[in-house]
């Protein structure tokens, strides 16, 4: 098993990057398979479009909230063919269906383990990244569905 990585731009440390099974709505997965040699984690955060609601005999604009998206999640690993999470990961993106994915870190400020868990479809996996001087990573992207559930717990 490698070391956990950090998440980039948090306050959390020794991170972890799971895959469950196929999304089922209203039922989470319940087994995980841990995504090994995982460098990085980010998720770009929340986005809120926004719908003119202009009128014809005013002369102000007007705007009201559109959908929320959740964007996505990205993640970089040290490439080893033979992990289980990373194959899972490369399978799911070629059944093309969401699949339940978990992060858990520590925040160290509030003394927390943090469980996020969401549901995304995976629209890059498994590349080939090969320099000299450099381990061969792969970058991996989940487009989130739905909503993320976190869950902090004191320990």
């Amino acid at each position: 098993m490698t070391a956990p990585a950090y998440i980039k731009g948090s306050l959390g440390k020794l991170a972890t990057l799971s895959i469950g099974g196929a999304t089922v709505p209203g039922t989470p997965s319940t087994s995980w398979t841990q995504i090994g040699g995982i460098t990085d984690i980010q998720a770009a955060g929340l986005k809120r479009s926004v719908v003119s609601a202009n009128d014809l005999s005013s002369d102000v604009a007007r705007k009201l909230g559109g959908i929320l998206d959740y964007q996505t999640v990205t993640f970089t690993t040290k490439n080893a063919y033979s992990d289980a999470g990373q194959t899972a990961v490369t399978a799911a993106q070629v059944a093309g269906v969401p699949y339940d994915f978990e992060v858990i870190y520590v925040d160290v400020v509030a003394n927390k383990n943090v469980t996020v868990t969401l549901s995304a479809l995976v629209t890059e996996s498994g590349a080939i990244d090969l320099e000299l001087d450099k381990m061969n990573t792969a970058k991996g992207t989940l487009e989130t569905d739905g909503a993320w559930a976190v869950n902090a717990a004191a320990f």
